[in-house]
């Protein structure tokens, strides 16, 4: 008589023709599915037998990338299957979390990004990629990042949307180590607020064609730890850059000027790159 092979949970293994890879522990099946393009190829190995069935929810990487897919009429689809996904994963934490929406998809509440960005708190994200699409009236929405504790690596290309900074009475990002945010709004006060206080291990910001919202006539990004800094930026009035990256070099200032770090000077369109050491290409990753 055959073996029904629904009730095969894949450890007998052991045979010449046993599947000797499922009677593997568990996370030496973990590092097998890393190595796979993202999370939604290693949730299809659930479907080999009841051994695999939740083993792709115990991977500490979630890597959701739909940018490459056709866009469909409803953006539900996509959007549900990465709330799906970020559900049904049950690792106790997220050593990789990045997202990648279709690019043409439209109407992405932002609240729903939001919550994406409250699960890696909560789990403990030790990296955060996240890459939305544009449309008509993204710079109406917000996007909340409340405190990542445990992140060393946050990367965002938002399209116009506006991030906003959960600021709490103390800590917020005291492991993070690089941060680069593209296409997006930021408040002056919270950036500053940010970098000051609340990330004493930064050593790598880059702001690309975002614009920074002040209300006041100067905007002032200090920080002790600061060793590479790429600003691509729109804002009216004065920016100070206090820093120990040095020296530094402009391109695109909208007149001449010869500024180093930490020195005040007015800009609206202004390309700042500066660097401690040798100059680095600071492509986005």
């Amino acid at each position: 008589m055959g073996t029904d092979p629904s009730n095969d949970d894949g450890r007998h293994g052991g045979g010449a023709g046993g599947d000797r890879i499922s009677g593997l522990p568990d996370h030496l099946l973990h590092t097998v599915l890393l190595r796979l393009p993202g999370t939604a190829d290693a949730a299809r190995t659930s479907v080999l037998s009841r051994r695999w069935r939740r083993v792709w929810t115990h991977v500490p990487d979630l890597v959701l990338r739909y940018s490459r897919e056709p866009v469909s009429p409803s953006r539900a689809l996509v959007v549900d299957r990465i709330d799906a996904a970020l559900a049904a994963h049950a690792a106790p934490t997220i050593n990789r979390l990045e997202i990648a929406m279709p690019l043409g998809s439209r109407d992405l509440p932002a609240d729903r990004v939001s919550a994406w960005l409250r699960v890696a708190s909560q789990r403990l994200a030790r990296e955060i990629k996240i890459s939305l699409p544009a449309y008509h009236h993204v710079k109406d929405e917000e996007v909340m990042l409340p405190r990542c504790e445990r992140a060393a690596y946050i990367g965002f290309d938002l399209k116009r949307r506006t991030l906003r900074f959960m600021l709490l009475c103390t800590g917020a990002f005291d492991a993070l180590i690089t941060m680069r945010v593209r296409f997006a709004r930021v408040d002056a006060r919270e950036l500053e607020e940010i970098l000051s206080c609340r990330c004493p291990c930064l050593k790598d910001l880059v702001l690309k064609g975002v614009t920074i919202q002040n209300d006041g006539p100067v905007v002032s990004l200090r920080s002790r730890s600061l060793e590479r800094l790429e600003i691509h930026i729109d804002m009216d009035g004065q920016l100070i850059v206090d820093a120990p990256a040095s020296p530094a070099t402009f391109a695109s200032l909208p007149r001449s000027s010869q500024c180093c770090v930490g020195t005040t000077y007015s800009m609206t369109r202004a390309a700042i790159i500066s660097q401690k050491r040798e100059n680095i290409s600071g492509g986005w990753r």
